[in-house]
Order: C-alpha cells, then structure tokens, then sequence
C-alpha cells in the first residue's frame, strides 16, 4: 500500500534539478483520476468498479532489453459510490490507505454536479511521461548526427495546452546544442461534442552562439521533429491502450482524448449505456478536465434471429426442409448459452451460435410460399437475457413435377 509520504509521482528521467515534491505525512493521497456523474448506477457499480481496475491492470510496457513486459498499475484502486443522488469515482494507480480513500471521495464532490465531468490529475500524467520514456530510444541518428534523448516532461498549459517536452542534445565536433523539443495539444470540442485535439510542434535549440542555432535550424525540424513523433506515438501505444485510435501527433495531449469516449456500455445485470455529448476540455495548472451533458438509457438487451427468408426444392407435397438460423444480439456481452425453439418445428441440433431446425410442409400458403417460426433465448456472460419470440421465416419452396407411379401401384 503507498503511504502518504509515497505519493509524488516517480521523477522523469533526465529532470535532476531537484527531488520529487513529498507531501506531509498527515495529508492524504488524493486520486489520480476523479469523475462525477449526476444520476447514480447503484445496479452498476461493481462492474463499473471491475471493469476500470481491469482496464488499468492490463497495461503492458515492452521491457526496454526485452525479457517480460513491464506491468506499471498492478495493484489500481477504484472507488465507486454514490452520493446524494450523483455517481462519485475514484482511481487510484495503486491502493491506499483508508484516509486518503475518505478524502478522495470527497475530493470528488468539488467537481461540476451537472451531466459528467472528468478530472486527469498531473501526478497521473507525470507517471504515464515516466512508462513513455521507459520505451523511448535514448539515440537516433539525423543527417550523421547523433542525438541523445535525455529528458520527457509533461507541461499543462492553461487555458487548453498539455505540451510534452523532450530534451537532449545533438553530438558536434566542437559544440554540443541542447535543445527543447515541444508536442503542443491543445484540446477542444468539436462539432461533433467530442473531445479532439490540434497539434503542432517546434523546437527551441540553446541560443549560445549565431552557429549553434544555424546549424540546428538546418536540421532539427524535419528530421528530428518526424523521428520523435514516430517514437514517441510507438510509445504511447505502448503505455496505455485504453482507447482503439492510435496516438496522433501531439504527445501526451492527443492521447487523452481516448479518456473522452462517447458513450459507455456498463454490464450488468441490468446493462447500461450512456451517452455523452461534451461542452469543455479545461487545463488547468494541476489537471486536464472534460465535462459533459448526459443521455442515459436504459440499454434492453436484444436479440434477433436470422435468416428472415429461406428456400426448398420438394418434388412432391408434403415435404421436409432444414433451416439454419443464427443470431446477432445488442447491449450484451459474450453470451454463454442460447435454447432454440420452434412453434411448428422441430430443432434437430444447435450450439451458442446457431440450430437446425426441420418443418414440415404440407401444402402452399401464399403463392409457392409457406411461413414458420422460430424463438431464441440467449443469456450472456454476466446475467443479462434477451428472448426473440415466434419469429417468422417465410420459405420460398420450389415443387418439381410429381414422379410417375411405380404399375401396380
């Protein structure tokens, strides 16, 4: 369990001016990640709970020498409560101590109380910079040029700015030129309501002599600028999948915007889906927000069966045929189990996914038609169950020319 005096985020490499802040000891740790939303999922909150520990646990690093992947949040908490009438959350990249659980949840109730809000803490942002810059080369090669990587910070930058700072410097004959090379987010909204992100960089030689920033205005920004944003989007993937979108160009900043998502599907049981349709993304000297307005819905479970049409030749009637049906659910998880039945059939085999089922067709309905029909239950992996009742099929049956009679017959 991290102790108060434990709670500063690991340095940065290459950032040795001075020790990490420690707080005093009596003060609490408070979460790297706080949200509020303002209807509680009482039915919920253990899987809400279960699904961001998860998220956070499944992390891999590549081991910057090979050997077994580096895991950085193995033992995440993840507070879930509610709290007169709003869902409070919580996130902690390691547990704990009781204190500083009570105080988090509290810290929570200073967010925005309308719709959803998000705050990414700057202790959360310093730590994902460290796992970066575990993977990130400490060499590359530009124009003949060694450049050494020594350093990767995070800056936020008020009103909308979070800025990753990478500095080194490149190996000359005679003079070393250090310099500051910046991935620039700055977050918005866009038309959509959807957290995005525009990005821009630029690099900040040292200004010792006219040579120094000659010779790096030649060829830092198309060469180093390509081959930073090439490693450092490698690295990001690396460090937290969270989101299915590849990092964009901007560093840190862009790929927070994977925390914004549209909607969220909770299993339940009962599932819930909710939508969010975001008004502001704020940074702030100490944190990145993202508020929303809600759409929640209850998220019935659904089930349909396919196909709706079918065919059978039949020389004579009556006559057998044997349909195959599948089925295709929504707001469920993986399900585990499906019963197959037919009102005017007879289900000859079937399996989670799908079933044969034998009707009997004695004369034509419609035209050279018939209609039968089927039912599916299905249950998924965490309780919810959906039931697609009496479906019709309509068969379309092609009836050859009856076989001559055997004589004697």
């Amino acid at each position: 369990m991290r102790s108060p005096a434990q709670a500063a985020p690991l340095p940065i490499p290459g950032d040795d001016d001075k020790p990490p802040r420690k707080p005093p000891k009596d003060e609490p740790i408070q979460p790297d990640i706080r949200a509020r939303l303002s209807t509680c999922l009482p039915n919920n909150a253990a899987a809400l709970k279960t699904d961001l520990e998860k998220m956070l646990r499944d992390i891999r690093i590549p081991a910057p020498e090979g050997g077994a992947p580096i895991t950085p949040f193995q033992s995440p908490l993840v507070l879930v409560s509610c709290v007169q009438g709003n869902q409070r959350i919580a996130v902690w990249r390691e547990p704990v101590d009781d204190k500083s659980q009570k105080a988090g949840i509290a810290a929570v109730d200073l967010l925005p109380k309308d719709g959803l809000a998000i705050d990414i803490g700057g202790g959360f942002l310093n730590r994902l910079a460290d796992l970066a810059a575990m993977v990130l080369p400490r060499m590359t090669r530009v124009q003949g040029n060694d450049v050494l990587l020594d350093g990767l910070q995070v800056s936020l930058e008020p009103p909308s700015n979070v800025v990753t700072v990478i500095s080194g410097r490149i190996v000359r004959p005679f003079r070393n030129i250090r310099f500051k090379h910046r991935l620039i987010a700055t977050l918005i909204v866009n038309e959509k309501s959807l957290i995005a992100c525009t990005a821009r960089a630029e690099t900040n030689p040292d200004g010792g002599d006219l040579a120094a920033d000659l010779l790096a205005s030649i060829f830092l920004p198309g060469g180093l600028g390509t081959n930073i944003i090439s490693m450092l989007s490698n690295a990001f993937r690396r460090t937290a999948s969270i989101g299915n979108n590849d990092t964009p160009e901007g560093g840190l900043g862009c790929y927070l915007t994977q925390f914004a998502r549209k909607s969220v599907f909770l299993e339940g049981p009962p599932s819930l889906a909710i939508d969010f349709t975001y008004t502001q993304a704020q940074v702030t000297a100490g944190s990145v927000r993202f508020t929303a307005l809600l759409g929640p819905r209850s998220a019935r479970p659904q089930v349909f069966i396919e196909p709706a049409e079918s065919s059978a030749e039949a020389r004579r009637l009556p006559a057998t045929t044997i349909v195959r049906f599948s089925f295709t659910t929504a707001e469920m998880a993986d399900v585990v189990d499906a019963a197959w039945t037919s009102s005017d059939g007879k289900v000859l085999k079937h399996d989670p996914t799908s079933a044969d089922v034998r009707y009997t067709i004695a004369r034509l309905e419609q035209g050279n038609t018939v209609t039968r029909h089927v039912s599916v239950t299905v249950r998924d992996k965490v309780g919810n169950t959906a039931t697609a009742a009496d479906i019709p099929v309509v068969i379309t049956v092609d009836v050859g020319p009856k076989l001559p009679k055997k004589p004697g017959t």
